[in-house]
């Protein structure tokens, strides 16, 4: 993948590779890592090299309206100063781009959105992944289970300990940390 701004470090390269080589799977990145950049690569990995097929979408599953609208703007001004991938933003009010295939929404949003809406996604990536456990991103995945899912990758710097509760409960959904 050529980069107009930014190469990716070492550890943002490892975090494509390891999405790639286990499509179901969790990687445990610090703050200010770029798990942002990580995702870019990730979105313009599968739709380059066609792991999604051409009528198909990423879905990227954040917390909040300001990272879904944060994360559109550091993938256009801060990464690539370009659009080379389309992308839909969903929020409330937030006017849609329904033919982009990368979808960015806020949790709470996409929750309200019919299950008709996720039958388009292979590809879903979580952010602050440490949340699986709860209501709302237990609906978002119970809403693509009967989908083809090529790739479930989800990202966070905090996960719960090992071997809890809530740790069997996250790998369930998303895999093992990576």
């Amino acid at each position: 993948i050529p980069f107009k701004k930014f190469p990716p470090y070492w550890y943002q390269r490892k975090g494509l590779y390891t999405a790639v080589k286990f499509p179901i799977g969790r990687g445990s990145y610090a703050t200010s890592a770029g798990k942002t950049f990580i995702f870019y690569l990730i979105s313009r990995y599968c739709i380059e090299n066609n792991i999604i097929s051409p009528d198909k979408k990423i879905l990227i599953v954040v917390p909040s309206v300001m990272l879904v609208t944060q994360t559109r703007d550091d993938w256009f001004d801060d990464i690539q100063g370009d659009n080379l991938i389309d992308v839909d933003l969903v929020y409330g009010g937030s006017k849609r781009n329904k033919g982009a295939r990368v979808v960015i929404g806020n949790i709470d949003s996409l929750v309200q959105m019919d299950l008709d809406f996720f039958k388009d996604f292979e590809v879903v990536l979580f952010d602050e992944a440490h949340k699986l456990t709860t209501v709302s991103y237990r609906a978002i995945y119970n809403y693509l289970i009967p989908n083809n899912i090529k790739m479930i990758h989800s990202v966070s710097g905090s996960y719960y300990p090992t071997e809890t509760g809530e740790d069997y409960e996250a790998e369930s959904i998303s895999g093992a940390i990576h």
